[in-house]
Formats: structure tokens, sequence, C-alpha cells
């Protein structure tokens, strides 16, 4: 059964004639949100010990907490990184997933080294089969929004994000198209919203309602709705690991959220885009399951900021695909690809997006 709490208005406009309608949303007002609404696929479990920094990686539901904004005068999600013996992390998941629709979320970053952050929806289950782009029977995986304070040669990103979409699972099938590392619309401890639109024919990015990306991908799988904090091994993907990121009442990375919700146009209401309940358990993922209820691995005001600084080629374009095309005001800031943390089960290693 979807969930509808108030009916607060997505930052994108609706298509002509039609209205959109409220599936999910969550504007974090009450502790006990976490309890009906989210779930921590990963458990608490120990994930791998990083050599470098000489600490273990651990899975902890407690990252994810309400806190209050003071700012705001409201309660936020936050989720983040924290450490006591060990690096502590984890990756929230809404219960319920959704399909064809809007997905949109009101974020905040704090960054630190060797850790990144993110928004991003992925299925219960996906398949590892080898297939181009287009429809994916399989499911994919949508990054939003991945943020992080540093870099693999540590140089400072902190004022950018990226995104990106992947299938075909994480071992020797995995695809990867539409890595940007744009600008945040802010600076990224200011609030900005960051929204996915996913239909039948493709994917739009959309941060601060100004449309930042485009793919010719797109599922009929469902997706759950993630934020998560992910510590990867020293001199990966998001630099050296930290000795320490602080204790839980003040630790040094986080990704915070004021609301996220999904919505679905009058199109879409009678179609494959319905919701459904996860009965996910606790335990990793084989990413060569088909059945959509089985457990999740993972391993992502207009401003005039948001200029895609594209990284990997685009796909070539049929006519009919033209809506879809990325927009081209991109520059190259990056010679290669970055490596990418880990998104298969634990003790898997991790790959570079194609």
């Amino acid at each position: 059964m979807a969930t509808q709490t108030g009916m607060r208005e997505p930052g994108l406009a609706p298509k002509t004639g039609q209205s959109w309608h409220n599936v999910f949303m969550d504007d974090f007002s009450t502790p006990e949100s976490l309890e009906t609404k989210w779930r921590h696929p990963m458990g608490r479990r120990k994930w791998k010990w990083d050599a470098k920094s000489n600490k273990e990686i651990h899975w902890e539901p407690y990252c994810a907490q309400i806190v209050p904004d003071p700012d705001g005068g409201k309660s936020v999600l936050r989720v983040c990184v924290f450490s006591d013996w060990f690096h502590r992390i984890d990756r929230l998941a809404t219960k319920e997933t959704f399909g064809y629709g809007y997905y949109e979320a009101r974020c905040r970053f704090q960054g630190a080294e060797g850790m990144h952050s993110a928004f991003w929806l992925l299925p219960d289950g996906m398949r590892d089969n080898p297939v181009p782009p287009g429809q994916i029977d399989g499911g994919i995986e949508i990054d939003v929004v991945e943020h992080r304070a540093k870099d693999g040669s540590s140089a400072d990103v902190s004022s950018h994000g990226n995104t990106a979409v992947h299938w075909g699972g994480y071992g020797a099938n995995h695809r990867s198209v539409a890595f940007k590392l744009m600008r945040l619309p802010d600076t990224p401890s200011e609030w900005a919203t960051y929204g996915l639109l996913h239909e039948p024919g493709g994917l739009k990015w959309y941060w601060n309602g100004k449309e930042v990306n485009s793919a010719r991908v797109w599922s009929p799988m469902p997706n759950g709705i993630y934020f998560s904090t992910e510590v990867n091994e020293s001199g990966g993907w998001a630099g050296q690991d930290l000795s320490s990121y602080g204790p839980i009442d003040n630790p040094a990375g986080y990704i915070e959220v004021d609301y996220c919700g999904f919505w679905q146009l009058s199109d879409y209401s009678s179609s494959s885009s319905t919701t459904t309940t996860s009965t996910t358990s606790t335990s990793p993922l084989s990413v060569a399951v088909p059945s959509r209820h089985s457990a999740t691995p993972r391993t992502s005001s207009t401003s005039d900021q948001c200029t895609p600084e594209i990284v990997s080629p685009p796909i070539p374009l049929r006519p009919e695909d033209a809506e879809f095309a990325a927009p081209e005001n991109g520059t190259l800031t990056d010679g290669s690809p970055p490596l990418r943390p880990s998104k298969s089960p634990p003790d898997s290693r991790s790959l570079m997006d194609e």
C-alpha cells in the first residue's frame, strides 16, 4: 500500500494538461517513520577490513537518525559515518518500491575524505544479464546524486556531485552510463533538491529544478529509495580513509534529508509503475537473482552553477530519442572515469565505469 503523508508538490512541473499524484512522502517530522517506512538492507555486521587505515568497516543501522535542524525549526534525516573501534556506515531504504514517475529529495552534505554519501534508487534484485542500453528488464541502479569530499587522487571535489546509472549486476556483465561530475547547485552544506524522472524511454535528472543529465535507459522493475554513507578501501574512489570519522553525535561525514517523495502522472496510475512492499531480508544479494524480493546489494531554486562536466561519452541517440539528449554545455574535468566503490556483495572488487 502506497504511503501518502502530505500534499507537497514536486519541483518539476507536470506535463501540460496533467497533474502529479503524490504516492510516497516522508518529511521526517516524527522518529517513528524510520520504523514504519524504512529498512536497513545490510543489517548490522562486518563488511570488510581496510589495511591502509587499519580499520574494520561495519554496517550499523544506528548511523541513520532523525535529528533536529536548528536553522529550519524541524527534524531531518541524517545518515552518517562515525567511528568507535570501527568505521560505521549504513544504507537506508524504503520498505516500498516504486516504478515509473518522479523521485525527489531535498538534501545537503558534509563530506570527509575516504567516504561518500548518496541518494539513489535500486530494485530488490538485479539480474546480471549482458544487455545493451534501452529497456533493462533485469533492473537498474540510478544514482540521483553522489557526493565525495575527495576523489581517488585526494583532489578536492566537495563542491561537486555526480549522477550515473548501472545495470547487469556488479560483475563481468556490469554496464554503466550517464556518469557526470557536476557542480552542486550551492555549497554542500546548503539545501538543494535532487530529482529523477523515470519514464518508459529514458531517465532525466533535475537539480534544483534544472535538467542536468539524461540517459536512454529505463526499467519496468520497481526501485526502492536509498540514502547511504559508505567508506571504501583507502586510495579508492573517495581518497584515503580517515583514522576516525568522529563520534555519532558529531560525525565527520553525512547526508541530511529534509524530505523525499515519489509522484506519478495520471498516465502511470494504471501502468506497471505501481508500488510494492519489500520483504527484503538483511542478508547480501547474489546479483544474478531474478526475484524482486531478494536481499539488496549496493555495491548515486534553479542555479547556473549546475553545469554538467561530462566524464563518460554519451551513447549515440536515434532521432526518436532526441528528447532524452543530455545538455551540451559540459566540459571535461578528468581524463578518465573514476574508480568506483564496490557495489557488489561484500569483499568484491571495485569496478571501473564504462
